[in-house]
């Protein structure tokens, strides 16, 4: 195959670069995989001991963080929309009322998107940063006083050490491909025994990661109550589970958020409504409407007092 060569590696047979992207062929999988890549990143690639460890370490990751990008990009054009959950007041409160936010803090809303829950939080504080991957979903956030909106990698943010007292994730975990990293990330910057609150979709077994990956490219995994705690745990955030609501939406305005595969989704939904298969979305139809419900948790606690 032209412009194809071999690579010191069990894992990898062949590689191709051009124009930006890196195309490998896998000694036990006929499949050709492209990944995003510059010139400095393929110099990382070929000088890496082991290519298959940095595929997936460092390929894999920056992929799915594209992915986000690409798919969000899309959805900030409605993000703001008036009635949708993500700028809902009473949603909104619903996490306030858990949120121990105090008049001189500094908050952090990671992955924060336009920043609807900083901005709601940060009626009752000193300041709030909104930092984001999209640049489309900074923009698309209304601007005021003391809310900053920063471009960044939540899994290496932009800040130095000890800099927030109250950190906040919404509906962003179920995106990320490192979370670990992430909690890490959060317990870095905040300062000692720094506030963390994350909200998140807990996994509703049954098809439901697998539904959500094909309704947004971007869904890596819902992970479930235990295993977010267990992931903040590790990260030095001491927290638990301070609610948990069941929240019952419209089947096609969920659908039409996300730019993905719609079909099969809704015909998975529609076949449970029937009396079908579970997906884990405990779809239904009320006064015609096909519905979803999902569980969602607020996780709640503090980081680690650094001695």
């Amino acid at each position: 195959m032209a412009g194809w060569q071999s690579v010191d590696s069990t894992a990898i047979e062949a590689y191709r670069w051009q124009e930006g992207v890196l195309e490998l062929r896998f000694a036990e999988n006929a499949q050709v995989y492209e990944y995003p890549c510059d010139e400095a990143l393929l110099a990382r690639f070929l000088g890496a001991e082991s290519k298959g460890a940095f595929v997936n370490r460092v390929l894999k990751p920056l992929e799915q963080r594209a992915r986000t990008r690409a798919q969000f990009a899309l959805q900030s054009r409605t993000f703001e929309s008036s009635g949708y959950l993500f700028t809902d007041e009473r949603i909104l409160g619903w996490i306030a009322s858990h949120t121990d936010v105090r008049s001189d803090d500094r908050i952090l809303d990671v992955a924060g998107g336009t920043g609807a829950l900083g901005r709601y939080l940060a009626r009752s504080a000193a300041s709030c940063v909104v930092m984001d991957l999209v640049p489309e979903m900074l923009a698309a956030g209304p601007k005021q006083r003391d809310v900053l909106y920063v471009l960044g990698d939540a899994t290496a943010m932009p800040f130095a050490s000890g800099q927030f007292d109250l950190l906040v994730s919404r509906f962003a975990v179920h995106h990320f491909d490192d979370p670990a990293a992430v909690f890490r990330e959060m317990t870095r910057v905040g300062v000692p025994g720094a506030r963390v609150v994350v909200v998140d979709m807990v996994d509703g077994g049954a098809r439901h990661n697998e539904l959500e990956r094909l309704r947004d490219p971007s869904h890596t995994t819902a992970l479930s109550a235990p295993a977010l705690l267990s992931l903040l745990a590790e990260a030095g955030i001491t927290a638990s589970v301070a609610a948990e609501r069941e929240h019952t939406m419209d089947a096609s305005r969920w659908l039409a958020q996300a730019h993905g595969d719609r079909e099969p989704v809704e015909a998975a939904l529609r076949e449970e409504a029937e009396g079908g298969g579970p997906t884990g979305l405990r779809a239904h139809c009320a006064d015609g409407a096909l519905q979803i419900t999902q569980t969602w948790v607020i996780a709640a606690g503090e980081g680690q007092r650094r001695q």
